[in-house]
This record gives C-alpha cells, sequence and structure tokens, in this order.
C-alpha cells in the first residue's frame, strides 16, 4: 500500500539518505548529511517555511519531496518551490516519482499556492519523467524551470507567463 504524508521530524534520517542519494548526482551540491539534517530540521519545525512529503510503500519510505513557500510579487500571491524530489534507487522507473509529483501538486493546491515551480538540471531525468515534451529542446547541461498552475506548465526555460495548454 502507498501512502503519501507529511514529514515528521524522527524521519530525518532516513530523508539524509535519500538526500545523499539525490545530491551525489548533482552537479552544484554533494552530500553533507550534517548541512541536510539541518535543512530538514528548519523545515520540519516550522511549516511557514514549507512543508516535506514522504512517500511510503508498506511502511517503508521510499521518496520525498519539498515544497516550500514563497511569494509571488508578478502575481501578488503564496507560491511554491518544489526541491529535494527523490526515489529511492530500487523504486526508481516505476511511476512512483509521478505519483509523488501529482500529490504534491493537489495538496500545493490545499497551501492556496497559486503556482509550483521545478528547476532541473537537462539531464536530470525527472525533468523527462514529467514532461518530455517541454524537456525535450533543453541541452546538457543547461537549467530550465518548470512551472505549474492548476496543473498545467505554465513556462519553460522562459520568461513566458502565458499558459500552454
Amino acid at each position: 500500500m502507498l501512502i503519501i504524508e507529511e514529514a515528521v521530524l524522527e524521519e530525518s534520517d532516513r530523508l539524509c539518505e535519500l538526500l545523499t542519494l539525490l545530491f551525489a548526482q548533482e552537479h552544484e551540491f554533494y552530500p553533507d548529511t550534517s548541512k541536510q539534517s539541518r535543512g530538514l530540521q528548519m523545515i520540519l519545525n516550522d511549516p511557514s517555511i514549507g512543508r516535506i512529503f514522504v512517500l511510503k510503500k508498506e511502511g517503508y519510505i521510499i521518496g520525498m519531496v519539498s515544497l516550500l513557500f514563497t511569494v509571488s510579487t508578478a502575481l501578488g500571491e503564496k507560491v511554491a518551490w518544489l526541491e529535494d524530489m527523490v526515489i529511492d534507487k530500487p523504486f526508481q522507473g516505476q511511476g512512483y516519482g509521478k505519483i509523488l509529483l501529482e500529490e504534491v501538486l493537489k495538496k500545493a493546491k490545499d497551501f492556496t499556492c497559486k503556482r509550483v515551480s521545478l528547476k532541473t538540471d537537462a539531464d536530470n531525468e525527472l525533468c523527462f519523467a514529467v514532461s518530455s515534451e517541454e524537456c525535450k529542446n533543453m541541452k546538457k547541461g543547461q537549467r530550465g524551470a518548470l512551472s505549474y498552475k492548476r496543473n498545467r506548465i505554465l513556462d519553460f526555460a522562459t520568461n513566458s507567463n502565458k499558459d500552454k495548454s
């Protein structure tokens, strides 16, 4: 059985393991359990910063994602950044990332976020799992952003605010 719920402080060690996996494949960051633990505690201890969601399979955390809150001056509304999305290696490629993403986008709406944005590297397979059509024009090493509003992509690697239907 799959469950997606907010993470709790007691799960920090497992979340650090997942972040180690994520940052080991990043170009800009590297695993540092001390820093990752400190960041997790900041989020988990202050819900106004954001929320961390975990995907559990039969009670075991197989994935996580952070939803960090901010304000868009363009919209004059609360928005969020989606960060630290990772699925443990044995569970990758089975659709769990898509399940987690779809549920977190729904939760962002519950938190009254008017937009959710995700930045990624072109060689990050998450980008292609989310929207291969939008990501296919990125060149290796290029950075881009996917923005969601009402579960639709708003823009990708552009400054456009027009909905793409």
